[in-house]
């Protein structure tokens, strides 16, 4: 059970202390079983649904293997929970992670999920794992590098704040959230390994680093620059880029396959000079990018913040910041050390504090586009450490890389293949200004806003492919210590009957239950979710313990309703934090459609929808965001009482 939330204000390693005994739990087979039948039902013919649920029958029976396997996570869970328990004894876990627990040994799924779900992957980060965000609500701003050194500014405010235990804890109705993945927010990367990569931060970072035109500049002990300072150092960095050729652009290496960049990483540190760049790239707080684009469209914005122009994002870097010629700015992560809503509330106080302490014109354009402290920080930091102009610094050290003959062609290819990777995606962004949050909770009776998006999801899909989406939405899993997340699959047999209803003009009233049904269907799976007690990461764990234990696998395992509809064919997730700012990540899979949305302070929802391409013709994340747009003025339709104009 979640750990519920002290009346009084806690730091949050103080709030560590109230939940590091509340461990993920291992969740009852039946029950999860149940979910996953329920969740494949409208994927399947009737004959495939009956060889599906004879195979999980089989596997969940009395003294089966299915109970067997579970008895060996359990006890897995105790042994990795009772180690744990005697680990968070030595001071030098501290040295690590602040709350004194180290990655990735607290219960039964972290290591599992660092590594499988992550570290041994060995998909390309560029536009298939990290994720991106615009910054200041996309508007541009005419003095691009005062804003970029305002917002590095905000962002090490950010991280004094944090290290002081001065950010708040995040927290879900009356639960205490779990804080561990803020402690890896800055100076941690995603070193590349042949066959599994390794998650380091760097606890003693004092630098920057900052891309231009191909190049790596180094900006060091940023922590005691002021903002001037800061200023005059990214002005040199232009400067400097503009006298010479374009730079070889390596950070294009780190876009691609993580063996082949692991080989070519090798490759390169083999090289006079090499390692003390690598190290300080590395090591790095985060990075920005200074880049030569002015992008004029959404759409435009998006695309360069998915992947820059190939060559300019490490993508194995925690923070990217990307700042456009015209002021746009877009920040970039890797997915591993964190789920994207803790640095988007980092993200979001940069904006926030760089409007509070520069005004309007350099933050948001208007007092009125100002969001408040949707990030429940509490107060923004009143910068004094601003300087003046008059003040002087080092000239800017460049980060060289040696590249003998074999490493020029390395990353030629390492070019090709981020082109071909470019080329396949369609990226767009959702901009729905009918109606939000807000007026769907005043004028849509007893419906949960994320299920209305949700179910609206589904009703797309549906209409854009004609069949039901195998769909992935994210539940944190953040109520327990070290928890990230859990899968809800969004569809059941009530989806499917909502949408052949919608086409078959169904009457209304009647449609109506069966929304709501849908609906609450998706908000209960949410719950049980969030509680611990979902299907995908159980049955996850059942196959990592009898790999681990040699053990064959169930026939469950190969059966076409787990293989199938694991291949989700709709990826999506809600950020909170009510910006009017996107969210976005790549279509992970050829046949997915990725969905990243949120609703925004000023009652509208924005995301970005992604597909393929060349890999999958047959979707097109243009025309599916239409169709979301659609879907949710139908929606609304039928819910809202008394029919509402908008």
């Amino acid at each position: 059970m979640a750990t519920k939330r002290s009346e009084k204000a806690l730091s949050m390693v103080e709030a560590q202390e109230t939940i590091k005994d509340n461990f993920l739990p291992v969740a009852k087979l039946k029950d999860s079983l149940k979910m996953f039948l329920e969740s494949v039902e409208p994927l399947l013919t009737e004959a495939e649904f009956s060889q599906t649920k004879h195979l999980a029958e089989d596997f969940s029976k009395e003294n089966g293997e299915g109970e067997k396997l579970h008895k060996l996570l359990v006890k897995h869970n105790e042994k990795v929970i009772a180690a744990a328990k005697v680990n968070r004894n030595n001071p030098e876990n501290f040295k690590v992670h602040p709350d004194g627990f180290p990655y990735p040994n607290n219960h039964w799924l972290e290591n599992w999920w660092e590594t499988y779900a992550y570290q041994s992957d060995r998909t390309p980060l560029a536009t298939l794992v990290n994720c991106f965000q615009t910054h200041f609500g996309f508007q541009p701003c005419s003095q691009p590098l005062v804003r970029a050194a305002w917002s590095i500014l905000g962002g090490i405010d950010f991280q004094r704040l944090l290290k002081g235990g001065k950010v708040p804890p995040e927290t879900a109705g009356r639960i205490t959230l779990c804080s561990a993945q803020y402690f890896r927010l800055f100076g941690t990367t995603r070193v590349p390994g042949k066959t599994q990569d390794k998650l380091c931060t760097f606890t003693e970072s004092n630098h920057i680093c900052v891309e231009r035109r191909g190049y790596w500049y180094l900006i060091n002990n940023i922590t005691d620059l002021s903002m001037n300072q800061i200023l005059k150092h990214l002005e040199d960095i232009v400067e400097d880029a503009r006298g010479r050729p374009y730079g070889p652009g390596v950070a294009a290496y780190t876009g691609v396959d993580r063996t082949n960049w692991a080989k070519n990483r090798e490759h390169l540190l083999l090289q006079p000079g090499n390692q003390q760049s690598f190290d300080w790239i590395e090591k790095a707080l985060f990075h920005i990018v200074l880049s030569e684009d002015s992008p004029t469209t959404k759409d435009e914005v998006l695309r360069l913040g998915a992947y820059g122009n190939g060559q300019q994002i490490w993508f194995d870097k925690s923070s990217t910041h990307i700042v456009f010629e015209n002021g746009r700015m877009v920040s970039n992560l890797e997915h591993s050390h964190a789920d994207a809503v803790v640095p988007a509330r980092y993200w979001i106080y940069m904006d926030l504090f760089t409007h509070v302490n520069a005004g309007t014109g350099i933050g948001f354009a208007n007092e009125s586009d100002y969001p408040g402290d949707v990030i429940g920080i509490g107060t923004i930091t009143k910068a004094t450490n601003v300087g003046d102009r008059s003040e002087k610094v080092e000239n800017p050290l460049i980060l060289n890389f040696n590249l003998d003959d074999v490493a020029k062609a390395n990353l030629a290819g390492a070019r090709a293949e981020m082109n071909v990777l470019i080329d396949d995606h369609i990226i767009t962004c959702l901009d729905f200004e009918d109606f939000g949050a807000r007026t769907i909770m005043q004028n849509c009776g007893q419906i949960s806003t994320d299920s209305f998006v949700q179910v609206a999801l589904a009703l797309a899909y549906y209409r854009d492919q004609g069949k039901i989406a195998s769909g992935y939405e994210t539940a944190s899993t953040r109520g327990f210590f070290h928890g990230r997340t859990e899968t809800i699959r969004a569809q059941s047999i009530h989806t499917k009957h909502m949408c052949e209803g919608f086409e078959s003009n169904m009457d209304r009233t009647e449609l109506e239950k069966v929304v709501r049904k849908a609906a609450d269907y998706h908000r209960n799976y949410l719950r049980r979710c969030m509680a611990g007690n979902g299907s995908d990461r159980l049955l996850l764990g059942l196959k990592m313990i009898a790999m681990e234990n040699g053990i064959p696998l169930h026939p469950f395992y190969s059966d076409k309703a787990y293989t199938y509809s694991g291949d989700f064919t709709l990826s999506t997730s809600q950020m909170p934090f009510g910006v009017e700012d996107a969210p976005g990540f790549g279509a992970y899979s050829p046949n997915a459609y990725g969905c990243c949305y949120r609703f925004t302070h000023k009652d509208r929802i924005i995301g970005i929808i992604t597909s393929r391409r060349v890999s999958n013709k047959s979707n097109d994340a243009v025309r599916f965001s239409e169709t979301i747009k659609q879907a949710f003025r139908d929606l609304y339709a039928v819910l809202a009482h008394p029919a509402s104009k908008l």
